[in-house]
C-alpha cells in the first residue's frame, strides 16, 4: 500500500487532490493506483479528453476537473450557475486575496460562508481582504441569479463545486466497474479537506483520510514515492498465435534490465518486480490489464489469462464477445523499491493543550438549513486518538478541514486525520 493509505489500513482508496485550478481523482486498490498507457499532451481545450496529442506512455490514471480554489463562478444567459474551468490562478487570484482579482471564486465563497477565516489564514503569510469576497459574489453571482442573500449565493457556489467533483468520481467509478461507496476518500491539496465531507456524502463514502501535510501532498508524495522503473514489450498478436517461450524469454531480459536500473540506488533485497499483460478483443480499443505471476506463466498459462480476461471484461462491461479472439497488446515489467508501511513517516508533533482546549466557535452557513450553524474551531495539532464529534473546523497552516454535522474526527499516531460518518 502507499504509505498514507496503508498507515490507516485503507486498501480501497479514492484519492482526491484539490488545488487552485483543478481537482484530480485517482482510484487506488491494494496500494496500486489505476494506470493507463493513454496520455494526452498539448490539449487544445482544458480538461477536454480527445483534444490533445496521444502519447503511449505509462501514467497514473487521473481524472482532472476544472474545479479548484481559484475556479471562477459565473452565471450564464439562462441564469444557471457555472463553476470553471476558467480560473483566477495565483495572479491576480481570488478577489479576497487583494491582488487585483475581481471575479467570484470558490475561495471567496468559502470565506463568506465561514469555512475559512481571514484571521491567521496560511499561518499569517497571506493577508486576505474579506470585504472583496462579498462584493465579487454579489456582483457576478447574486445579482445575476436574482438572489438577495450573498451567503446563499456563496453556499451555492461551493455546493456546485462539490457536485462537479463528486459526479466526475461517480462517472469514472462506473467506467471502471467500482462501487465507490466501498472506498475511503483520501484528500490532499489546499482545498481537499474543505470539500471532502460533502463529496463523501454525495458518493456514499463513510471514511475520509486527511494525511499529515495534506496541503502540500504533491510535494510530499514526490519525496516519499518509492524508486521504480517500468518497461513495456509491444506484442500486438492474437493470444492463440503467440510463441509463449519466446515471449517469456523477452520478459526475462526486460526484468533483468529494470532490476539493474533500480538497483543503482536500491539494495537488491529491497527490489520487487511485477509483470502485467494488456489484453483486448481484436479490433477493440478497450484494453484490460491483468497480473502475471511470473514469466513461466507466459509459456503454458496463456489460456488461463484469456479466461481471466473474459471474466474481467464481463464484470466491467456486462457481457462477453465469445466469437472474437483475444489479442495481447503488450506486456509490462516493473521493478520497484520495497518499503515498510510507516518507515518514511515522521510522528506528528503534539501540543501541550488540554483535551478540551479549542479556539472558540464561528458560524458556518449551511445551505440546507439556510442559516449559520456554530462550528467548534480547533487546531489540528491538539487532536488525539479520541474521536471528536462535529461540526468543527480544524485549522492548520496549509489547509482547513471541515467536519460536518454527523461526522467525527480523530488523529492517528502519525498525524493523519480520520473522519468517519455516523449512522444516517
Amino acid at each position: 500500500m502507499p504509505p498514507m493509505a496503508g498507515e490507516v489500513g485503507s486498501n480501497r482508496t479514492l484519492s482526491l487532490d484539490i488545488g487552485g485550478t483543478t481537482a484530480k481523482i485517482c482510484f487506488i486498490e491494494d496500494g496500486i493506483p489505476q494506470t493507463t498507457r493513454k496520455f494526452e499532451v498539448a490539449r487544445a481545450w482544458r480538461d477536454v479528453k480527445g483534444s490533445g496529442l496521444p502519447v503511449r506512455v505509462p501514467t497514473v490514471e487521473l481524472v482532472e476537473i476544472g474545479a479548484g480554489g481559484g475556479s471562477i463562478a459565473s452565471v450564464d444567459m439562462l441564469r444557471r450557475l457555472k463553476i470553471g474551468p476558467e480560473s483566477a490562478g495565483s495572479e491576480p487570484g481570488p478577489a479576497a486575496c487583494g491582488r487585483g482579482g475581481a471575479q467570484a471564486t470558490v475561495t471567496d465563497a468559502h470565506l463568506i460562508v465561514g469555512n475559512i477565516a481571514a484571521d491567521g489564514f496560511a499561518d499569517g503569510m497571506i493577508t486576505l481582504v474579506p470585504k472583496n469576497a462579498p462584493q465579487a459574489i454579489a456582483q457576478h453571482v447574486m445579482a445575476a441569479m436574482g438572489l438577495d442573500c450573498v451567503s446563499m449565493a456563496a453556499a451555492g457556489i461551493i455546493e456546485l463545486a462539490d457536485e462537479t467533483m463528486a459526479n466526475a468520481a461517480r462517472v469514472h467509478g462506473i467506467e471502471l466497474g467500482h462501487d465507490i461507496a466501498g472506498f475511503d476518500l483520501l484528500v490532499t491539496g489546499g482545498g481537499g479537506a474543505l470539500h471532502a465531507a460533502r463529496i463523501a456524502e454525495k458518493l456514499g463514502i463513510r471514511r475520509i483520510i486527511v494525511p499529515q501535510n495534506a496541503g502540500v501532498g504533491s510535494a510530499v508524495g514526490f519525496l516519499r514515492s518509492p524508486v521504480a522503473f517500468e518497461s513495456a514489450v509491444s506484442v500486438m498478436a492474437v493470444l492463440d498465435e503467440i510463441d509463449g517461450q519466446e515471449l517469456s524469454d523477452r520478459i526475462r531480459r526486460q526484468l533483468s534490465d529494470v532490476r539493474a536500473i533500480v538497483g543503482q540506488v536500491v539494495a537488491p533485497e529491497r527490489i520487487s518486480t511485477a509483470i502485467k499483460i494488456d489484453l483486448r478483443y481484436k479490433g477493440q480499443g478497450l484494453e484490460l490489464c491483468l497480473d502475471v505471476e511470473d514469466a513461466d506463466q507466459l509459456i503454458s498459462g496463456l489460456p488461463a489469462l484469456a479466461e481471466a480476461f473474459v471474466t474481467r471484461y464481463t464484470r466491467s462491461v456486462g457481457f462477453a464477445l465469445h466469437d472474437i479472439p483475444v489479442e495481447v497488446v503488450c506486456v509490462s515489467v516493473t521493478a520497484r523499491e520495497q518499503r515498510q508501511i510507516g518507515q518514511s513517516a515522521a510522528k506528528a508533533p503534539r501540543v501541550s493543550l488540554p483535551d478540551t482546549a479549542q479556539q472558540g466557535t464561528r458560524g458556518v452557513f449551511d445551505l440546507a438549513a439556510g442559516c449559520r450553524i456554530p462550528y467548534a474551531v480547533l487546531e489540528r495539532a491538539q487532536l488525539t486518538r479520541a474521536p471528536r464529534a462535529g461540526p468543527a473546523v480544524i485549522r492548520e497552516a496549509q489547509t482547513t478541514t471541515l467536519v460536518r454535522p454527523n461526522w467525527s474526527v480523530r488523529s492517528t499516531d502519525l498525524g493523519h486525520l480520520v473522519l468517519e460518518r455516523g449512522a444516517p
